[in-house]
C-alpha cells in the first residue's frame, strides 16, 4: 500500500509583494523629504554663512562722512582785473550747484546712466539683478548697474583720486566692494538729498579733456567755451554720454565716435519722456564740430607753448614762500599784478615771435616789466623758448642771481649823474685809468672797454 500523499502545491504570497511596494514607496518619500531637508539646511547654513560674510564686509566699510564727498577746487590765479589766467593743482576743477545745472544736463545723465535715480534708495535692485543676470549670459561683465550714488561712493573711497583708478583686487576683494559700495551709497541717501549727491557726483567727474580737468563746469568751458548753466540740449548730452569712455567719446579726437553717442542719448532721453521726438531729431542734426570751441584754446596753449608760464610760476614760489604751502595742492584765489597784453608781449618775445633777433640759441634773455609808480610787476620773461612744455623750468627772471650788466647803468649811474652833477645826455666819460679822491687805486685793466671784457659784463639795451 503505498501511503505516499502528494504535497499540496505552495500558494503564492501576492501580500508579501504589495508590502514591498509599500515599502519602497515609503523609502523614495522618505528620500525625498530629506533631500528636501538637506537642501534646506544647506540654504540656512549657506544663508547665514552668508549673512555672517556680507556683514563682516559692511563692518570693514569705510565711515560715512559727507565732507569727504566734496570735490577739492583747482587754484585760480587773477590778473590785475580779476581774470583767470590759469587753474593750477593736481585736478582742475570748479565746484557748481545743482541749482546752476540746466534741466536738459540733469535729464541727459538720468535717462543714460541712472533713470530710476530719483526713486531708489541709492541702490537700483532691479537694475543691479538685470546686469548681473545680462553679465552671466554673455560672459562679458561690461554691465555695471550702478547708480549715481554707487558711483560717488566707489570714486569717493574706492578710486584713486588722482588716476582715476581702482587698485589691484581679487575677485573676492571686489564682491566686498561691491557690497561696501552698495551699503554706503543707502547709508548716503539718509543723511543727504538726491539733488545734493547729484551735484557732488557731477563735480567730481572725469570728461577726457587735458590738463586733468574735473567737473562738469570745467568740461563745458573746455569743449563750448560756456558756463554749465548755458548748456543747450545737444551740448548736455554729449557730456553725458563722454563720462562713460572720456577718452574714446572726446569730439577733439574721435568726432565720430562722439556725434553717435550723443545720439544715443538723445535717443534714451526721448525713451524716457524727457523730450519729443522731434526735439531730438532737431539735436540730432546739429554739427558737433560747430558747437566746439577752438582746440588750441580750449586747451589753454598757443604755438609757444603754455601762455604766461613765466609770470605763473613765480606766482606760485612766492605763493610757497609767503604761506608755506603749495597751491597746486592746496586750494587758494591768488591775485596779482600782471597785465594781459604787456605779458602776451613778453612771451612772444621769449618765443621767437617778433623781430627781436638773438645772434645764436646760446644767448638768453631775462625780462621783468614793472609798474613805477606803483612798484606792482606787471610781466615777467623767464628766459627764451620758457613757455614750452608748460613746466617750472629755471626762470632767469627770478631764480638767476646775477649782476644786471650794463641794463642797470642807466637807473644806478646816468640817472644820479643827471640830477646830482647836472650832466646832459652829450657828457663824456674819458674811459682811462683813474683814482678815487681820498684814495690812490690802480686798474688790472688799462680800461673799462678791457676790464667789461673780461667780466663777460657786455651791453645791454633797455627800453
Amino acid at each position: 500500500m503505498n501511503t505516499t500523499q502528494k504535497q499540496p502545491p505552495k500558494k503564492k504570497k501576492p501580500a508579501a509583494k504589495k508590502k514591498t511596494v509599500k515599502r519602497r514607496k515609503i523609502n523614495a518619500k522618505n528620500m525625498a523629504t530629506i533631500i528636501v531637508s538637506v537642501i534646506v539646511v544647506l540654504g540656512l547654513i549657506g544663508g547665514s554663512a552668508g549673512m555672517v560674510m556680507i556683514g563682516s564686509m559692511i563692518k570693514d566699510a569705510p565711515k560715512i562722512d559727507i565732507n569727504n564727498f566734496e570735490s577739492k577746487e583747482s587754484t585760480q590765479i587773477l590778473d590785475k582785473d580779476g581774470n583767470l589766467i590759469q587753474d593750477i593743482g593736481q585736478q582742475i576743477r570748479t565746484n557748481v550747484s545743482y541749482e546752476d545745472m540746466p534741466t536738459s544736463l540733469v535729464d541727459a545723465f538720468v535717462a543714460v546712466e541712472d533713470s530710476r535715480y530719483f526713486e531708489h534708495n541709492g541702490f537700483d535692485l532691479p537694475r543691479f539683478a538685470k546686469a548681473f543676470l545680462t553679465n552671466l549670459k554673455t560672459l562679458s561683465f561690461s554691465q555695471g548697474g550702478s547708480t549715481f550714488t554707487m558711483q560717488l561712493v566707489k570714486n569717493t573711497y574706492f578710486t584713486n583720486d588722482e588716476t582715476g583708478e581702482m587698485a589691484a583686487r581679487s575677485k573676492l576683494a571686489g564682491v566686498k566692494r561691491k557690497v561696501q559700495e552698495i551699503f554706503l551709497a543707502m547709508q548716503l541717501e539718509k543723511q543727504t538729498n538726491k539733488k545734493r549727491i547729484f551735484e557732488l557726483y557731477l563735480n567730481k567727474l572725469n570728461f577726457g579733456g587735458s590738463g586733468n580737468i574735473r567737473g562738469v563746469q570745467k568740461a563745458a568751458e573746455y569743449y563750448f567755451g560756456k558756463d554749465v548753466s548755458e548748456l543747450n540740449l545737444s551740448e548736455s548730452a554729449l557730456l553725458a554720454g563722454i563720462i562713460n569712455r572720456p577718452n574714446a567719446y572726446n569730439p577733439f579726437k574721435n568726432l565720430d565716435y562722439a556725434t553717435d553717442r550723443r545720439n544715443t542719448v538723445l535717443n534714451l532721453m526721448q525713451r524716457h519722456g524727457y523730450i519729443t521726438k522731434q526735439e531730438a531729431e532737431l539735436a540730432k542734426s546739429i554739427k558737433i564740430e560747430d558747437q566746439l570751441v577752438d582746440s588750441s584754446v580750449s586747451k589753454g596753449s598757443t604755438d609757444g607753448g603754455t601762455p604766461y608760464q613765466s609770470y605763473v610760476d613765480a606766482v606760485i614760489a612766492e605763493a610757497k614762500e609767503l604761506t608755506g604751502m603749495d597751491p597746486t595742492v592746496v586750494p587758494m584765489k591768488i591775485y596779482t599784478s600782471m597785465d594781459p597784453e604787456v605779458q602776451t608781449q613778453i612771451d612772444d618775445i621769449q618765443a621767437g615771435k617778433t623781430n627781436v633777433e638773438f645772434p645764436d640759441d646760446l644767448m638768453e634773455i631775462a625780462i621783468v616789466s614793472m609798474n613805477n609808480q606803483t612798484g606792482e610787476i606787471v610781466g615777467i620773461g623767464g628766459g627764451r623758448n620758457y613757455a614750452g612744455g608748460g613746466s617750472l623750468l629755471l626762470n632767469h627772471a627770478t631764480d638767476q642771481y646775477k649782476q644786471p650788466g650794463s641794463a642797470v647803468k642807466p637807473f644806478l649811474s646816468y640817472a644820479l649823474a643827471f640830477e646830482n652833477l647836472g650832466w646832459a645826455t652829450s657828457h663824456t666819460v674819458t674811459d682811462a685809468p683813474f683814482n678815487t679822491p681820498g684814495r690812490q687805486r690802480s686798474s688790472r685793466t688799462s680800461t673799462a672797454a678791457t676790464m667789461a671784457i673780461f667780466r663777460w659784463n657786455t651791453p645791454s639795451a633797455t627800453r
